[in-house]
C-alpha cells in the first residue's frame, strides 16, 4: 500500500457524498404482525419518500407518492400500523389517515383537514384504532387528545383531554385497559409527565405514576397483562418500575431517551427456551447497550459484546427480538437475536455497502474534558484516519471541527456516522461534544442546561475543543464547529459569544430566541420558558443570548443551510442572520433548500450540503481547493 505524504484536510477520500446517498435506506420503524416483520424506510433517493415494507419478500405496501410521515408535534414519529396485514398510515402530502393491503391501492379512512393522527394501536379485530389526535382546525393553539377511531363508521371518540400533550397509547393483551402518558405546558416530557391507566369498560381512569419533577415515560405491557412496567426518573435516572415496584436493574444507566419522536420503544418482554425475560436498552456516556432481566431469578446480564453504539425500536417477534442498530465499524441495520444466547441476524443494512473498507474509519473515544463551574463534560472524539494517506509535517496538527447536537435535550451516540467519515477521512479530526444538557447522562446532567442555554452549551463546546487542543492533538487556530437545530444555536453562540473557533456552519439553526416563541409551533412553544426564561419578565435574556443582536461580536466566516419548509425553525431565523452577518461585511454563505423541512431528506441537497460545508472549511482553513468548481459563494472573503 502507497503512503501519501499529504497537509491534513487534502486527502482524498472514498466516503463521497454521493456514495453515502446512493442505495441509503433510514429506518423510521419496526412493525409485527402475527409474527411477520414490517418496517418503514426513508429514501433519500425518492425526495425523502418513507415506505412500508414487509420483511419476507422486500414488497412494498403502497405505491408512489404515498409517502408515511405524521406532522403531529411536527417531529412526527410512529406514523403507521398493521393488523392482520392491513396497514394503517398517515400520509404526509395531505395528513389523511389511509388504510391498505399489498396489492391494492390505498382508500381514505379519515380526511383529516386540520387533524394529524400518530402512535397507533389496532384493536384485534380491526374495529378500532387507539391515537394521538392533534386537532388544528380551531382559533390559536390546537387540541392534542388521546382518542379512539371506528375503521368502519369512521367515527371519533376522545379517551382523554384536557393535556396539552399525549403519548405512549398501549393497550394490554385483553383490550380492557389502556395506558399513556400526559404532560402540560410549560414541561417537557423529560422535565415532568403523568402515566395514566383507563378501564375501557368502566371509562374511570387512574393515576398511576409521576407528577411534579418527575418524568414518567414508555409503558410496556407484559404479555400476561398483569404486569405494567415503566421508567422513571425520580432516582436521578430513568430507571424501570413494574407495577410499581423497582427500580428493577441498578446502576446509573438511563433506559429511555428524550420523547422527539413519537413511539420510541427500548423494552419488550420476551420468552425464550422456558424462561420469561425483561429486555431492554440501557443508555451509559452516551452509548447503548443491552440488558437482560430474568423475571424468575431477578438476575441481570449484560449484552455488551455486539459493541453497539445506539438501539432503538425493540420489538418481539416469537420468542426472538428485533430492532434497529448501529456500531462504531457499521451502519444503522434491522436485526434479529435471541434473547437467550445474544445470537445475531443481520435482516436488512441501510447500505449494502458502505463504500469504503473498515481500514478508514474513524473510531471513536470517549473524553472526559473539564469544562465551567469545575464540572466534566463528555464527546466522542474521532481522529483522521486515511490508510493512504499521512501529514507531510511531523509538526502538523489536524484540523478540529466540533459537531453540536439537536434537541438540545438530546445527545449522540458513537456510531458509523457517515458526515463524520466523510471529514475525517480527509484529514480533518471530530469531536461530537454532548455538552450539559444531553440526555443519556442523568437527570442532573440533563438540567444543567435550565436558565443557561447558550451559556454552558457554549462552555462546553468550546472547552472540548480547548482540551483536545491543549493535549496536542489538533491545531488550535484551526478549529470550525457546526451544528443542525438547536446544534446550529449552538454554533452561532459560540461564534459570537466566545474566540475559540475560526468558522461555523449553522445548518436550520437559531439565531434569534425571541422570534422563536413567535412562530414556533406548539410542542417546543414553551421550551425556552426552562432554556432561558419565562417572558416577557426575562426577555432581556433572549436578547442577550441570541446572535442576531451581536453580530459586531462575530469575527470569523459564517455558512448558513436552510430547508424552505421548515415549521420547527423558519427560514426566517438564518434569512435574518444572513442579512445581518452581511451589513457587517462578515464572511458568510446561505443555501436555502427546496422542499427540506427540518432535517434534509433529499439526496441532491444532502449531497450539496456535504460538498458546501466541505468546501467552506477548507477555504476558511487555508486548505488548496477548487474554486472554479464551488458548490457556494462565500460573500466578504477575499
Amino acid at each position: 500500500m502507497t503512503l501519501h505524504a499529504a497537509p491534513y484536510g487534502t486527502w482524498d477520500s472514498p466516503v463521497t457524498p454521493q456514495k453515502i446517498v446512493q442505495g441509503l435506506t433510514l429506518f423510521r420503524q419496526l412493525i409485527v404482525d402475527n409474527g411477520e416483520l414490517y418496517w418503514l424506510e426513508g429514501r433519500p433517493e425518492e425526495k425523502g419518500r418513507v415506505v412500508a415494507v414487509r420483511a419476507a419478500d422486500r414488497q412494498e405496501l403502497f405505491p408512489s407518492p404515498y409517502y408515511a410521515r405524521t406532522t403531529l408535534h411536527e417531529y412526527g414519529g410512529d406514523s403507521a400500523a398493521i393488523r392482520d396485514g392491513v396497514l394503517y398510515f398517515t400520509n404526509f402530502q395531505d395528513q389523511h389517515l389511509y388504510r391498505t393491503t399489498i396489492g391494492s391501492n390505498p382508500e381514505v379512512v379519515i380526511e383529516t383537514d386540520g387533524l394529524r393522527f400518530a402512535d397507533f394501536v389496532i384493536s384485534k379485530d380491526g374495529t378500532w384504532i387507539y391515537s394521538i389526535m392533534e386537532d388544528h382546525r380551531g382559533e390559536g393553539e390546537c387540541k392534542n387528545s388521546l382518542v379512539k377511531i371506528n375503521t368502519k363508521t369512521r367515527e371519533i371518540t376522545p379517551l382523554a383531554t384536557g393535556y396539552d400533550f399525549y403519548a405512549y397509547t398501549r393497550i394490554n393483551p385483553q383490550e380492557t385497559k389502556l395506558c399513556y402518558i400526559a404532560w402540560n405546558h410549560p414541561h417537557m416530557m423529560w422535565d415532568q409527565t403523568e402515566l395514566f391507566l383507563l378501564d375501557l369498560e368502566t371509562n374511570e381512569t387512574k393515576l398511576i405514576a409521576g407528577g411534579k419533577n418527575e418524568s414518567v415515560s414508555e409503558p410496556c405491557w407484559s404479555p400476561c397483562g398483569t404486569k405494567l412496567s415503566y421508567v422513571s426518573d425520580k432516582s436521578g435516572y430513568w430507571k424501570i418500575y413494574e407495577n410499581g415496584v423497582g427500580p428493577l436493574i441498578e446502576g446509573d444507566y438511563e433506559f429511555t431517551f428524550p420523547l422527539w419522536n413519537l413511539g420510541v420503544t427500548r423494552r419488550t418482554y420476551v420468552s425464550s427456551k422456558g424462561k420469561s425475560f425483561l429486555l431492554t436498552i440501557a443508555t451509559d456516556k452516551g452509548r447503548d447497550f443491552f440488558i437482560r432481566y430474568d423475571r424468575d431469578s431477578k438476575e441481570t446480564s449484560t449484552f455488551d459484546f455486539h459493541e453497539f453504539g445506539y438501539i432503538d425500536d425493540l420489538q418481539t417477534i416469537g420468542d426472538k427480538v428485533v430492532f434497529i442498530a448501529s456500531t462504531p465499524k457499521s451502519p444503522s441495520a434491522i436485526y434479529k437475536m435471541d434473547p437467550s444466547t445474544g445470537e445475531l441476524q443481520i435482516i436488512k443494512k441501510s447500505k449494502d455497502s458502505i463504500g469504503f473498507g473498515e481500514e478508514y474509519i474513524s473510531i471513536p473515544e470517549l473524553i472526559e474534558f473539564p469544562t465551567t463551574g469545575g464540572k466534566t463534560a463528555f464527546g466522542f472524539y474521532y481522529p483522521p484516519k486515511n490508510p493512504h494517506y499521512t501529514t507531510n509535517n511531523p509538526q502538523e496538527k489536524p484540523p478540529l471541527i466540533v459537531f453540536t447536537h439537536g434537541g438540545p435535550t438530546a445527545h449522540m451516540p458513537p456510531i458509523l456516522s457517515a458526515k463524520v467519515q466523510f471529514f475525517t477521512t480527509r484529514g480533518f479530526a471530530v469531536l461530537d461534544v454532548n455538552y450539559g444538557g444531553s440526555s443519556g447522562h442523568g437527570r442532573e446532567y440533563r438540567n444543567r442546561l435550565k436558565g443557561s442555554w447558550g451559556q454552558v452549551d457554549v462552555d462546553d463546546c468550546c472547552n472540548g475543543a480547548l482540551h483536545l487542543a491543549s493535549l496536542g492533538k489538533v491545531d488550535g487556530n484551526r478549529m470550525g464547529i457546526e451544528g443542525g437545530s438547536a446544534g446550529g444555536y449552538t454554533a452561532l453562540a459560540s461564534l459570537t459569544f466566545r474566540n475559540v473557533f475560526k468558522a461555523g456552519v449553522s445548518l436550520f439553526g437559531i439565531s434569534d430566541l425571541r422570534l422563536l416563541t413567535e412562530c414556533g409551533h406548539k410542542y417546543e412553544s414553551r421550551y425556552l420558558d426552562s432554556l432561558v426564561g419565562k417572558l416577557p419578565e426575562e426577555e432581556e435574556k433572549y436578547v442577550q443570548y441570541s446572535p442576531l443582536f451581536h453580530t459586531d461580536k462575530i469575527c470569523c466566516p459564517v455558512l448558513l443551510l436552510q430547508g424552505n419548509e421548515d415549521r420547527v425553525v423558519p427560514p426566517n431565523q438564518s434569512e435574518l442572520m444572513y442579512k445581518a452577518l452581511l451589513e457587517k461585511k462578515i464572511p458568510t454563505a446561505y443555501v436555502l433548500y427546496e422542499k427540506e423541512q427540518h432535517g434534509f431528506r433529499i439526496a441532491e441537497n444532502i449531497i450539496h450540503a456535504f460538498e458546501s460545508e466541505l468546501y467552506f472549511f477548507k477555504r476558511v482553513f487555508g486548505i488548496p481547493t477548487n474554486t472554479q468548481n464551488a458548490p457556494i459563494k462565500i460573500m466578504n472573503l477575499s
